[in-house]
């Protein structure tokens, strides 16, 4: 069962889908230092445990500006994130976002795709190797 906060009439969506993946869906809207925090304060209504994975899909975006970058290595977001994956649904989207990804390195694992099954694939991989192996013990 999805757990969901959804601001309006901005239409950001932020939730907790069945397999642990947080969602910001930011539907048309410019992703602002303001919308950035707006879904960080609803990430963190579903009460996280601890850094989880996070998908956000965008469609429009103005450019990368240096308050944004600097508040997604902040550690109000670094407390809570554990990877980004980037999903651009417009021709834009994408390059901006192959902007910021060149031009800034996140203190988590941070990729942009174009499918977002892909990127639940790599946000499901990135999971798994964070999670320490325990050894198994022979009695």
């Amino acid at each position: 069962m999805r757990e969901s906060k959804q601001e309006k009439p901005d239409g950001l969506t932020v939730y907790r889908d069945d397999e642990g993946v947080v969602v910001f869906d930011y539907g048309t809207q410019i992703i602002t230092l303001e919308a950035a925090r707006k879904s960080n304060q609803l990430h963190r209504s579903l009460d996280p445990k601890g850094p989880e994975p996070i998908l956000v899909f965008a469609e429009s975006a103005r450019g990368v500006r240096t308050e944004l970058v600097d508040y997604a290595a902040s550690e109000e977001v670094t407390e809570i994130t554990a990877a980004l994956a980037l999903v651009a649904t417009s021709k834009v989207a994408e390059v901006i976002g192959n902007a910021y990804i060149s031009f800034h390195k996140n203190p988590y694992p941070t990729r942009l795709f174009t499918d977002a099954c892909k990127a639940r694939a790599w946000l499901k991989k990135v999971a798994e190797e964070q999670v320490p192996r325990l050894a198994t013990a022979v009695i």
